[in-house]
């Protein structure tokens, strides 16, 4: 869960299998990361009001360069405010299958984002698939934003007669 994001810029559900786990660099990686637990993470994912799952990750170069820390408290980009205020019914929630889920799941994750930028970064030669690892920048679509879009993909009928030209602007960042 840590090398391959460094690595490959990303970590999917595909990120577990076979295929990827027989990549070389990740053991080669594995060997060089330490891991130790911040009994405050523990402490909050088993938090009825809080169900974080946060992670901290500092960075040492070769050269002894040691990069910002960088906290994420709730990975999948929920907003803890719009969470209590609004979805505090998730916390206990384990069906992550439910429509209801889903929609609030990307109506937050979308509203609240960040996504990778130019910001900051620092090469890794021991990746050349992923040689930059950059900064996160808070780029957030508007609530209003999320609603269209979420309008057009939720009724058939519409995306199906949705003009290509325009479904994509409804992708770019106001």
């Amino acid at each position: 869960m840590v090398a391959i994001p460094l690595i490959f810029g990303r970590l999917t559900t595909e990120d577990y299998t076979d295929k990827v786990a027989s990549d070389p660099r990740i053991d080669e990686l594995r060997a060089k990361i330490s891991c130790s637990e911040e009994k405050k993470y523990s402490e909050e994912y088993h938090a009825p009001d809080k169900r974080s799952i946060g992670n901290a990750i500092t960075i040492e170069l070769k050269d002894g360069t040691v990069l910002d820390e960088v906290e994420i408290e709730y990975p999948v980009a929920i907003n803890v405010v719009e969470r209590k205020a609004n979805l505090s019914w998730m916390r206990n929630s384990r069906d992550t299958s439910s429509p209801t889920f889903v929609y609030s799941s990307f109506f937050i994750s979308m509203s609240t984002m960040s996504t990778p930028c130019a910001k900051s970064s620092t090469t890794f030669s021991h990746s050349p698939s992923y040689s930059t690892v950059h900064g996160f920048c808070n780029h957030k679509f508007s609530k209003a934003q999320v609603t269209k879009i979420l309008e057009v993909v939720n009724d058939q009928k519409t995306l199906e007669n949705y003009d290509v030209d325009k479904f994509m602007d409804l992708w770019v960042k106001s």
